[in-house]
């Protein structure tokens, strides 16, 4: 399959657009937390702080990489989803996170981190797995897993695992902050993702089987 993935429902592009707010909302609670990020997130904060870019735009610059390899082996993947994650999901988080600052008093005790922590990995989960599931464009990062999955004989969950433990590695190689937030969306965002495929977003955007990418 070679073609780009630009077809357009309301339905689709209503759950792509939701997700990827999800996502980014996600991406705040973690970061509100102040015990590490999403693997992803956390390596492009880190980096952030040591250029004169801004974590959005940073994030934009190393997803224009990311898509060239998504160009290359999963240009069935492109579609109008991955140019809201590419430019957008970094100012949704961003968003999110001066609202809740603006709102909320600093989470100063651990108990009350942790618990950030929990509310957080569902949501950035379902995030990822309800624009995925919405079919209409994936995410330059998270396409590098999903293009795994299809060219390699190893289950989706165990190739996100690795992308994100490269993100955390790199993540504590920029000086970045690598916490508990982040080792355990290393752990958990796989399996998370994959629940939520299985049990709501698929039947939700009307997949009967989980979207792969053919094998060519």
């Amino acid at each position: 399959m070679n073609q780009f993935n630009f077809h357009f429902t309301w339905k689709h592009f209503t759950g792509m657009l939701l997700g990827n707010m999800i996502l980014g909302l996600g991406i705040a609670i973690f970061k509100f937390s102040n015990l590490g990020n999403d693997p992803f997130s956390a390596m492009m904060m880190g980096l952030a702080d040591k250029t004169p870019l801004e974590y959005a735009a940073l994030t934009a610059i190393l997803n224009t990489f990311l898509f060239i390899i998504e160009f290359i082996w999963g240009k069935q993947l492109i579609g109008l989803g991955t140019l809201i994650n590419w430019f957008f999901l970094a100012y949704f988080a961003t968003f999110f996170y001066d609202t809740m600052t603006f709102l909320l008093p600093n989470p100063s005790h651990f108990f009350i981190q942790i618990l950030y922590l929990i509310i957080g990995i569902p949501i950035i989960s379902f995030g990822v797995s309800l624009y995925q599931a919405s079919d209409s464009g994936i995410a330059p990062y998270d396409s590098i897993s999903l293009i795994m999955d299809a060219h390699m004989p190893i289950p989706y969950f165990w190739c996100r695992l690795f992308t994100d433990f490269l993100c955390a590695f790199l993540c504590f190689l920029s000086g970045g902050l690598l916490g508990i937030g982040t080792l355990t969306c290393a752990f958990c965002l796989g399996p998370f993702i994959s629940f939520f495929n299985h049990k709501i977003t698929f039947a939700l955007m009307g997949h009967e089987e989980e979207h792969r990418i053919e094998k060519v």
